[in-house]
């Protein structure tokens, strides 16, 4: 074991093996969306699967949100388990070769982020409440959320990473110089994306002093003396869990279940020890976080104004016409402790600094909980956009509750001072720019792959 794969150990971290799709395969066809998303929209996978057909395709491997709990769940489980056996045995996949993958997506308006894959340790990862590990959950699990999760990876030869992980490096000392490095070779896929989705493109980093760096600098952020100063705490939090925490949690779930029955040096080196995620510094400009909206139907929009009231006296009602609330929210620029509201015939603003001191997120909680109280028949949805919000709460039975973004510099301080925060907490980015399934790795011991590497 080479010394910088000793060292990314020592914090929870190695360097996966990836595989691609190979040459003669589609790369737009290939990649989709994450699972969880347009879990409302059937429409958009319809599509989705018109433009796939029955080409090779990521399609054919996850199991899109939006269908679970319909009939013969068991069968398109096998399906995705039957599919990753033939891409594996008929050559779709191929290794990617030695080296750190970095991914650069460019989203619609010219935008673009950086990131790059790497595999974290599940046993450095706790994703319950109170937790000090170096990998954690930044948002509530809900535990009912996990069961299809683990009955799709439990028999799965291969995982497909859709989860987002954030650095706090303000000094851009680990993504960026690796990447810059990276970008200087010519891209193992360059593609564009589905539905709006954006472009991709991806580079191995093979260069032994950028990866030595790399190491180096990730290493510096997980200094518990550096993390005291910065910090005021001696429990490091090293990578949080932005986008994909349930999938994350069935990898967690899955190893605590399986390791009792290996030795120790089985355990060392397992792959379904690891989990294949992408790091993204939290300060990249291209990193976008957004609000997400409570949206309430099946309630008296007039006793649902004079409950905010009751709430918030002094903060319930100010001169905002309902028809621009949104505009407040969609290009928000006030102090992130702000929570909107609206109906059909009323809006309004409450500034938590005056009113209860906490968190939005927190507090939009406690309203959404006063809410369901009240309304014993009220329905809740989530919806991203401030405009889509505003549109859905104002009929008359009806109300939406809107939240400013996380703020950037505050996200670890908050996560590392408070915990987890509650469900729906915050969003990294609009629907169309999640992330894309594209590369693969292995969870299951290896096996001969029937192919040869890119490399």
């Amino acid at each position: 074991m080479k010394s910088f794969e000793r060292r990314l150990r020592a914090i929870g971290a190695a360097i996966p093996d990836i595989l691609l799709p190979a040459p003669e395969v589609d790369p737009k066809k290939w990649a989709v969306i994450a699972c969880d998303q347009y879990t409302s929209d059937p429409s958009y996978w319809e599509r989705v699967a018109v433009t796939v057909g029955d080409a090779p395709s990521t399609l054919h491997v996850i199991y899109p949100e939006v269908y679970l709990g319909e009939h013969g769940g068991d069968v398109r489980i096998d399906s995705i388990h039957a599919a990753m056996r033939s891409y594996l045995e008929k050559g779709i996949l191929i290794e990617a070769g030695p080296g750190i993958l970095t991914t650069k997506r460019t989203y619609g308006d010219g935008t673009s982020r950086r990131g790059v894959l790497i595999a974290l340790d599940l046993e450095a990862y706790d994703f319950s409440k109170g937790s000090a590990s170096l990998i954690r959950a930044t948002e509530a699990t809900i535990l009912d959320r996990l069961p299809p999760r683990i009955a799709i990876r439990k028999r799965a030869p291969l995982e497909l990473p859709h989860i987002l992980v954030l650095i706090d490096d303000p000094a851009e000392t680990v993504i960026e110089p690796f990447a810059a490095s990276a970008e200087g070779t010519l891209p193992v896929y360059d593609t564009d994306l589905m539905s709006n989705g954006g472009h991709l493109t991806g580079y191995l980093g093979t260069e032994p002093s950028a990866i030595e760096g790399f190491t180096a600098a990730l290493e510096r952020l997980a200094d518990p003396r550096s993390f005291l100063s910065r910090y005021g705490s001696g429990n490091v939090l090293l990578f949080a869990v932005g986008d994909g925490n349930h999938s994350l949690a069935t990898a967690k779930s899955i190893w605590e279940r399986k390791k009792g029955a290996l030795t120790e040096s089985e355990r060392y080196a397992h792959p379904a020890r690891f989990a294949m995620v992408e790091i993204v510094n939290i300060h990249d400009p291209g990193l976008k976080f957004h609000g997400i909206h409570r949206i309430f139907g099946g309630l008296d929009a007039g006793r649902f104004a004079e409950l905010v009231e009751e709430r918030y006296p002094a903060g319930a009602r100010r001169a905002i016409p309902p028809g621009r609330i949104a505009e407040v929210f969609d290009r928000y620029e006030g102090s992130g402790r702000e929570i909107g509201w609206r109906t059909g015939g009323d809006a309004g603003l409450i500034t938590l600094d005056a009113e209860c001191g906490d968190l939005p997120a927190v507090e939009a909680q406690r309203l959404l909980s006063a809410v369901v109280s009240a309304f014993p028949g009220a329905e809740v949805d989530f919806v991203h956009g401030a405009e889509s919000a505003s549109e859905l709460g104002s009929g008359p039975d009806s109300a939406a509750v809107f939240l400013p973004p996380l703020m950037k510099s505050e996200f670890f301080s908050t996560i590392i001072k408070r915990g987890i925060l509650p469900q729906k907490a915050f969003s990294m980015g609009e629907a169309d720019e999640k992330r894309f399934y594209f590369e693969c790795r292995r969870i299951v011991p290896d096996g001969p792959l029937k192919t040869e590497s890119r490399a």
